[in-house]
């Protein structure tokens, strides 16, 4: 493997961890809650869980526009 399919693969390793936790971080901050107030297991203020799950939606894509500029740094 030549020094520059390496880098790429680091990067492309790299890029797929980030989105793997911008998932992560939607399937937890976002579809948990719902869920949980689905099947009435909250006791905590909507809007408090209303303002994570944005905080949370919106982590998660900035996360997601880290890894794609990464991977935009492949050569």
């Amino acid at each position: 493997m030549t020094p520059e399919e390496i880098y790429n693969e680091r990067l492309k390793q790299l890029a797929a961890y980030l989105y793997n936790i911008a998932v992560a971080l939607v399937a937890a901050g976002v579809f948990g809650p719902i869920f949980a107030w689905i099947y009435g297991l909250m006791n905590i203020d909507p809007l408090l869980v209303f303002l994570s799950m944005v905080g949370c939606f919106v982590a998660s894509l900035t996360i997601n526009y880290v890894a794609h500029s990464i991977l935009g740094e492949l050569q």
